[in-house]
């Protein structure tokens, strides 16, 4: 493997790891919206910025961010 095909290896292994990483963070943001203390900043997550921003760098397409804020959503509004 010549030296632009590792650097290309090791980009797409960058690139899933973070994507990875915001996948989880959205995920926990879901499951923290039941525990005590955590649901204001879990309500900022996907009533802010920080949704989309993590939602765009994991590959989501808007169909499913915008299913994913209904079900927030309607986790909140309970």
């Amino acid at each position: 493997m010549n030296r632009a095909e590792r650097t290309y290896v090791h980009e797409s292994k960058k690139s899933a790891n973070v994507e990875s990483l915001m996948e989880g963070i959205i995920l926990q943001s879901i499951e923290d919206l039941w525990l005590d203390g955590e649901e204001d900043d879990c309500i900022n997550f996907f009533r802010g910025e920080g949704f989309g921003i993590c939602a765009d760098i994991a590959g989501m397409n808007l169909h499913d961010q915008a299913r994913l804020l209904n079900f927030a959503n309607r986790i909140i509004d309970l």
